[in-house]
């Protein structure tokens, strides 16, 4: 899960782009994420993928945003981590 903020309170797709997203990148496979809350976006709202299953070992990831005006991604470069473990 992560939360989604826009200072002008744009969510993704507010601005008439079905193109728009919310997406986790995992071991290089992009994932689109749903809203879980109600906007506003001026303030943190949830975002989350559906259930996912990740083999075992270490699986590297990073979080790709666009409101149809701006791309975020964070980290802005290299990648977060998790390890699966049995």
């Amino acid at each position: 899960m992560c939360d989604y903020t826009d200072s002008d309170g744009d969510g993704p797709g507010d601005n008439d782009s079905p193109d728009a997203y919310v997406h986790v990148v995992v071991d290089n496979i992009v994932y689109d994420m749903a809203r879980t809350e109600n906007p506003p976006y001026t303030s943190a709202t949830g975002f989350a993928v559906g259930n996912k299953s990740f083999g075992e070992g270490t699986h590297y990831y990073h979080f790709e945003c666009w409101d149809s005006w701006t791309v975020v991604r964070y980290p802005t470069s290299g990648e977060l981590s998790f390890t699966v473990s049995d």
